[in-house]
């Protein structure tokens, strides 16, 4: 996991044919006496090897904003982080700005974090 900023994460995804991107929208995580508290509301934004992104879980998040009882801050902000990630993507702003790729390609190859393919 990359980062857990306020409402996603990123998920890097080193694959034989490629790299996936897995985004998750959340709830902002919060430490709590027991350790940390991560809150998946389904909604996810995927890139596959072919660099084709997609929204998924749609109906998920939907089912559980009835099921679950979501407030509706909760949802406007899924939504808000939805559109924020998508953003970042198209103006290619970290950290879909190859930041990762670049700091993967600088490891020694017997490193165990190299690129599988």
């Amino acid at each position: 996991m990359l980062r857990s900023a306020g409402g996603y994460t990123v998920n890097l995804d080193l694959e034989p044919d490629g790299e996936r991107y897995y985004c998750n929208i959340c709830l902002p995580t919060e430490r709590t006496a027991s350790g940390l508290r991560f809150v998946d509301l389904d909604l996810d934004l995927i890139r596959n090897t072919a660099c084709e992104w997609a929204v998924v879980d749609e109906g998920e998040f939907i089912i559980h904003q009835e099921l679950y009882h979501y407030p509706v801050d909760v949802i406007e902000g899924a939504k808000r982080m939805l559109h924020q990630l998508q953003y970042r993507i198209q103006r290619q702003t970290f950290p879909f700005d190859g930041f990762l790729t670049r700091w993967l390609d600088r490891l020694p190859q017997n490193s165990g974090a190299n690129r599988l393919s």
